[in-house]
């Protein structure tokens, strides 16, 4: 299935492609590390063009990719020159079906990337969040996050051989979405690129959310201690299951943007402003884009001397969040809000692209662009009640990490 989505913008002479695959994580069944060294390994050339030649093609044609694989798609973002579309389909595809992976480029990747998770495996963001998936996820979930140390002994167990087998298994023509914005021809998108992607190799992946969580009864909260920190990051959360195109999730988003979501934020208000506790504090949501569980969290970074004191306060005012609710000044005030942020958004290009994606991705008309603004507006304090109402017995689990007791 291929899906294109083009919307004329001011821009001229350009065009701004986002687009995904659907043939993320969630369907490798083999080391963990494999699909992200595979598409890192991308631009490593392919059957007819080697590496220098690929980059210099699309260097000399002003072309730039750039690639991401998450849970469910890989993600291509690319900038492309008015009359140079046709030259990219044509790179492009050939990327996608006749990548080589040169032994090489897999030993400087894997080396790239073990540097990497070395590095993440002492900044406190991201040990503290693995840590509290790990505890509200169960083991061999999408979203339960592997540490550094687990992360690593995968890296030592990975081959040549798992890459090629990840791209083989996984990359090809199954759910496909491309939206383009710029200066756009959209009768060549729409026949040129479903003739240049209708000859990848079919593959057939299918999404089955992971609704799965863990009552945690036995403790609701861990710290983890790293040396020689100048913060200390904490995260918040619950699990929660909601759909995205419904109108509670709009509801979720007006109660997220009132408990943290800008300057004038509850968090932000009371923790920062007028304790001066935090550096900074915000809340959201996250995983749920396609059915599976996901979390509504809290995070915030403290300094090591203040994180007790922050924790408490921010422990106050999500209770108090729960317990009162929300204001009707200050919800008029989130939805107007994030209706113009979202209006702010759609004056870029590459803005455009981005919001048509998600339309393509979560099957919403493109109509839904212009009709959110509305749809947040038509948000009722009724709708909020409702979903704060289904998460208030749930209990909130903590990580924080960091110089702890500093």
């Amino acid at each position: 299935m291929i899906n294109i989505a083009t919307r004329k913008t001011g821009v001229r002479d350009l065009v701004s492609v986002s687009g995904s695959i659907k043939c993320g994580k969630r369907y490798w069944q083999g080391n963990a590390l494999a699909p992200e060294v595979m598409t890192a390994m991308l631009l490593s050339g392919t059957k007819t063009r080697d590496k220098k030649t690929l980059n210099d093609t699309l260097e000399n044609s002003a072309i730039s990719i750039s690639f991401l694989i998450d849970d469910d798609y890989l993600d291509f973002v690319t900038t492309i020159p008015v009359g140079k579309e046709k030259l990219f389909l044509e790179l492009f595809t050939d990327m996608l079906a006749n990548s080589v992976f040169p032994k090489d480029e897999f030993t400087m990747v894997v080396e790239r990337i073990r540097a990497s998770i070395l590095e993440a495996s002492t900044d406190p963001a991201d040990v503290a969040f693995r840590a509290l998936s790990r505890a509200l996820f169960p083991k061999g979930k999408i979203q339960h996050k592997l540490s550094s140390e687990e992360r690593l002994k995968l890296l030592d167990k990975l081959t040549l051989h798992d890459v090629i087998e990840a791209h083989r298994t996984l990359v090809g023509l199954s759910e496909i979405n491309i939206a383009i914005t710029g200066d756009v021809d959209d009768k060549f998108w729409q026949k040129e690129a479903k003739a240049y992607f209708s000859k990848l190799p079919k593959k057939a992946h299918r999404t089955i959310p992971e609704l799965e969580a863990l009552d945690v009864k036995d403790k609701s909260s861990e710290d983890i201690n790293i040396k020689d920190k100048t913060s200390v990051n904490a995260y918040w959360a619950i699990p929660i299951i909601i759909d995205v195109n419904s109108r509670a999730y709009l509801a979720l988003k007006c109660a997220l943007r009132v408990l943290g979501g800008d300057f004038v934020s509850r968090l932000m208000s009371e923790v920062r402003a007028k304790r001066g506790l935090t550096y900074h504090i915000a809340s959201d949501a996250q995983g749920i884009a396609r059915g599976d569980a996901g979390l509504f969290y809290i995070e915030a970074s403290f300094a090591p001397i203040l994180h007790d004191k922050g924790m408490k306060a921010t422990e106050e005012v999500i209770g108090n969040f729960f317990a009162n609710g929300i204001k009707q000044g200050e919800f008029e005030r989130v939805k107007n809000a994030i209706a113009g942020e979202y209006e702010v958004r759609l004056a870029t290009s590459r803005g455009m692209a981005s919001e048509l994606l998600n339309c393509l991705e979560l099957a919403r008309p493109v109509s839904y662009i212009q009709d959110f603004p509305k749809l947040i507006k038509s948000v009722t304090m009724k709708d909020v009640k409702e979903i704060l109402a289904s998460l208030k017995t749930k209990k909130f689990y903590r990580v924080s990490a960091g110089s702890i007791g500093r």
